[in-house]
């Protein structure tokens, strides 16, 4: 019976052995997983941190883009300034240039006008009686077309008439100042 209890207690042993191995896989499982998560945070806390500072380089460089923009639309604004200021005198110069030869032009331009000007006068005159003799002439022709066209269209009428008298037995009569 000793020798039982003892392998008894061997086994006990071998058993609590056992156990305590597991226990020590099972504790250290546990340290490598606590290990892996506290990994897997700094993994994630430092991708956080990077993506943050290339959020903050992307916003600098946006900010110093808009100012570089901004530095460059004034530069331009001015350069166009200054061209249309010079433009402008230059432009000053050409008309005061232009104003006096046009003065100078207008004076020989006023002198072939006033000549071209009794020209023009005389010939109007001139016109101006032929039209009144022709005028007078068509004046003339029209009353006598209108004169001949009331004998046409009285004869017309009396024709008509006579014609309807004859063909009907009814007796017609016309307003002759109607038609």
């Amino acid at each position: 019976m000793q020798i039982e209890k003892v392998e008894e207690y061997y086994k006990k042993q071998e058993i609590i052995e056992q156990h305590k191995q597991e226990l020590e896989k099972q504790l250290e499982e546990d340290r490598k997983r606590k290990t892996i998560q506290q990994w897997e945070k700094q993994k994630k806390l430092q991708m956080t941190l990077d993506r943050n500072k290339k959020l903050e380089s992307k916003k600098k460089h946006s900010v110093l883009d808009k100012i570089n923009y901004q530095e460059n639309r004034i530069k331009h604004k001015q350069e166009v300034i200054e061209r249309n200021l010079m433009f402008k005198n230059e432009k000053e110069n050409i008309k005061r240039k232009n104003k006096e030869h046009v003065l100078e032009r207008l004076s020989n331009i006023q002198e072939y006008n006033n000549d071209l000007n009794k020209r023009k006068i005389e010939e109007k005159m001139t016109r101006a009686e032929e039209f009144k003799n022709q005028k007078l002439m068509f004046a003339a022709k029209k009353r006598k077309m209108a004169e001949d066209i009331a004998k046409q269209k009285n004869d017309v009428l009396t024709k008509f008439e006579r014609l309807v008298k004859k063909s009907s037995g009814v007796t017609v009569s016309f307003n002759k100042n109607i038609i």
